[in-house]
């Protein structure tokens, strides 16, 4: 992916070189797509080297699942490489695919911020730098996080609005990578994302467990002596399920816990009982012993794969509402919300008569 320093302008090269990566589709398989047009021209149209015509173009936005126009947005943003810790397992194509979403997502979402709060975009309002120097300190930095969100004890109902609320940008990736939940990065030292798997194969209480995690990795400034990803999961665990709700719910001490006490559990604060195994050992419930014992029952019950109690899916809105309040303003015309949400306009049209009842949808 190509590099720009300061504010610059996606070039329509560029545009569909980033639309074949999200597809993850070479550009022989895009050329073989398209039809009638050759693996070497669509070389010299992503290096700007030819300019593609309006026939070809049309050919490889429906080759690749996207619009004309979303090739030719003329958008201009601050957006530097994005810098990804280390996925394991991951296709050099799928790594690809996953930076080019979270590319062309945070921009749609930066350009319509910047529309409708000009330069008076809102920044990040949630905690920052906390020390976290053992998982002891990783405990303690959620429950600041849970004392600047007023939370008490109690469950946070909607995490992925508790997060956009703090001015978090969550981009979801339809990308199936078994490896891959989410990723986290700071944009400038001043945009805070959270990029997560779009995958319907996985349960509300993993992506829950993900953003927390992520958000750990935002917020937290770790010590080099300490595991980052064993402190960012304490620290997730922490947030979700707080260690007075865990020990009120099942008592200080105990040898065995009942799997149902956890499914009440999980079903309360949207966290997976596997997780919260982890939770009773580490605030002292239970043993690391009877912890271990209860992982291989865990195991032997076959919720490895499919864990009992159904926790819903979040979906991110930030860019729902901004869009709404662009449209109402007349900031933006029904065709440009259209391509920033990555439609045609009759699609864009369709799913916003769905969303309204019909006596209210004249309005």
């Amino acid at each position: 992916m190509s590099t720009r320093k300061g504010t610059w302008a996606l070039a329509i090269g560029e545009r569909i070189l980033l639309a074949r990566k999200r597809v993850q589709l070479s550009q022989q398989a895009l050329a073989d797509r398209a039809g009638d047009i050759t693996k070497q021209s669509i070389s010299k149209y992503e290096h700007d080297r030819a300019t593609p015509t309006s026939g070809v173009l049309l050919r490889l936005a429906q080759a690749m699942g996207v619009t004309v126009d979303s090739l030719l947005r003329p958008t201009t943003i601050e957006l530097p490489q994005l810098k990804f810790r280390k996925l394991q397992r991951l296709r050099v194509k799928q790594t690809e695919a996953l930076e080019a979403h979270a590319q062309e997502g945070l921009e749609r979402q930066l350009t319509l911020e910047r529309i409708v709060y000009g330069e008076n975009r809102p920044g990040f309002t949630g905690v920052e730098e906390l020390p976290v120097d053992s998982e002891e300190d990783a405990e303690e930095a959620a429950g600041h996080c849970r004392d600047a969100l007023s939370l008490g004890s109690d469950p946070i109902a909607n995490l992925t609005e508790t997060l956009e609320n703090w001015h978090v940008r969550i981009i979801r990736a339809p990308v199936r990578v078994p490896s891959f939940d989410g990723v986290s990065q700071w944009l400038d030292h001043q945009i805070p994302f959270i990029m997560v798997a779009d995958d319907p194969s996985k349960s509300g209480d993993r992506q829950r467990m993900t953003l927390a995690h992520e958000l750990a990795h935002l917020v937290c400034r770790y010590a080099a002596s300490v595991d980052e990803e064993t402190a960012a999961y304490r620290f997730a665990g922490a947030l979700l399920a707080p260690k007075h709700a865990v020990v009120t719910e099942l008592g200080e001490s105990r040898s065995q816990i009942d799997w149902r006490e956890l499914l009440r559990l999980k079903l309360a604060y949207g966290i997976s009982m596997k997780a919260l195994v982890f939770r009773a050992r580490d605030c002292g419930v239970v043993s690391a012993a009877a912890a271990t014992r209860m992982w291989k029952d865990y195991s032997k019950q076959g919720w490895t794969s499919d864990e009992p109690g159904e926790v819903p899916m979040e979906a991110p809105h930030a860019m729902e509402k901004l869009l709404d309040r662009a449209l109402a303003e007349g900031l933006i015309s029904a065709g440009r919300a259209a391509e920033l949400n990555g439609m045609s306009l009759r699609e864009f049209q369709d799913q916003r008569a769905r969303t309204l009842p019909e006596n209210v949808r004249g309005y």
